[in-house]
């Protein structure tokens, strides 16, 4: 409760001064914490569910230092758990099983930063039992609306991560094409 409170209070102190320097600014960093502060509790929340995994559950929590993504992945990506976070097909393979994983997100929101990603940056997935798993970018492309589909079903009984997202990633409208950054297991 005291964890609360005193982000609440720093937040209303960024608005409040945002209102003397520039709302704009202020706001958006005040909003980052805390959603941010929101993604935390809610992971924290969901890894105490015992029992298997239905859509809207979160799956695992996702980390990309290099481009400071740190958010859970929902199961199912229905248009609904996209609008809340980072979401796992429910068509494809459960992090902790072999064969391709996708997680899919908007990229004006969750994978804002996906664009900055290049081989070699770390993927961290935490599972609800603690357990993580390690992964490396060793491939990004853009493909066509068209393609993606056959690209995910090609490799569908190969152990990789597939991160996914429209392109091009500063775009106005129904974007065209669509972004994978394949990732493979890193053996630590």
């Amino acid at each position: 409760m005291k964890k609360h409170l005193f982000i609440l209070l720093i937040s209303f102190a960024f608005l409040a001064a945002g209102a003397h320097i520039g709302i704009p600014p202020t706001w958006r960093f005040a909003k980052r914490h805390y959603l941010q502060f929101r993604a935390e509790n809610f992971w924290a929340e969901e890894k105490k569910r015992n029992g298997t995994v239905s859509d809207g559950n979160a799956v695992a929590w996702m980390e990309i230092q290099s481009v400071k993504i740190a958010l859970p992945v929902l199961y199912g990506a229905s248009q609904h758990n996209l609008a809340l976070y980072p979401s796992l097909n429910q068509d494809f393979s459960l992090p902790d099983e072999n064969g391709l994983k996708i997680i899919s997100a908007h990229r004006d929101t969750h994978f804002r930063e996906l664009c900055q990603v290049s081989p070699g940056d770390e993927i961290l997935l935490e599972l609800r039992n603690s357990r993580k798993i390690s992964y490396r970018i060793i491939d990004t492309e853009v493909v066509g609306k068209d393609v993606l589909e056959k690209r995910l079903t090609e490799k569908k009984n190969e152990n990789l991560l597939a991160l996914t997202t429209c392109y091009p990633f500063r775009y106005f409208g129904s974007a065209p094409k669509r972004f994978i950054a394949w990732c493979r297991e890193d053996d630590r």
